[in-house]
């Protein structure tokens, strides 16, 4: 069903959560949590952190972090192709390749509006976009609201598997979380010369792979724009045209 990159991601993430959580009673954040959507596409997007509630939400909390290495252990072993897959979580959520039903919203609608102009694809808005990328967090700890970037080991020899680096596409929708340094250490990319009309509040910073075979634009974080439908939409453009 998946690349071995992904089955050793899996298999990684899976045993490092269950020797971090062996001897804890309470639900946390995971450092190992791997992501969502398909993980055989070509779009891999990571953003920030997950936008929860810990204390208002923590059945998501437990549902979309802690469980997720499981979740994709569950689905690996048991074979299961279903994308409507439920795992049964209380607040409606389903299972790691599509995790709720319904429409996207906030940060997930930007992402979708950028995956149909890469794909020239029109979803009906019932998350369907999850089948045409994968997406994935940059920190730890999970917010409503920005963190900044948080410094966390075990998160940062998750997100160095070698997944991560067999994506064409990558935007890094993490404004300025990850330095220069970082973001061509874990995706083993290097600074591109295009980047030099970045704007602060449209970061579009390009790098590409030695061959330039995988292509990766850190953007800014893409939600609570503060500038107009049409400047979005273009700065979406401009990612996708890139991409494509």
């Amino acid at each position: 069903m998946f690349s071995k990159e992904f089955l050793d991601l899996s298999q990684y993430a899976t045993s490092k959560s269950k020797d971090k959580f062996a001897n804890i009673n309470a639900i946390e954040p995971n450092p190992y949590f791997i992501g969502f959507g398909n993980p055989n596409t070509d779009i891999l997007i990571v953003g920030q952190e997950l936008a929860i509630d810990p204390i208002k939400n923590p059945i998501a909390l437990e549902m979309e972090s802690y469980r997720n290495p499981e979740q994709w252990n569950k689905i690996i072993k048991d074979k299961i192709t279903d994308i409507d897959y439920s795992f049964n979580g209380k607040n409606g959520f389903k299972n790691p390749r599509k995790p709720y039903t319904g429409i996207a919203k906030g940060t997930w609608r930007s992402y979708e509006r950028i995956v149909e102009k890469i794909k020239n694809l029109k979803y009906s808005r019932n998350l369907e976009f999850f089948e045409n990328c994968f997406i994935t967090e940059i920190n730890r700890p999970v917010s409503k609201k920005q963190k900044g970037y948080i410094n966390c080991g075990e998160r940062d020899l998750l997100m160095e598997q070698e997944f991560f680096k067999t994506f064409p596409v990558v935007i890094l929708a993490t404004g300025s979380y990850a330095n220069r340094n970082k973001i061509e250490k874990v995706f083993n990319v290097k600074f591109s010369k295009e980047s030099s009309n970045s704007e602060p509040h449209k970061r579009f910073e390009v790098y590409y792979s030695k061959n330039k075979d995988r292509t990766l634009i850190n953007t800014r974080q893409l939600s609570n724009f503060r500038f107009s439908s049409e400047e979005r939409d273009s700065y979406f453009q401009k990612i996708a045209d890139k991409l494509k």
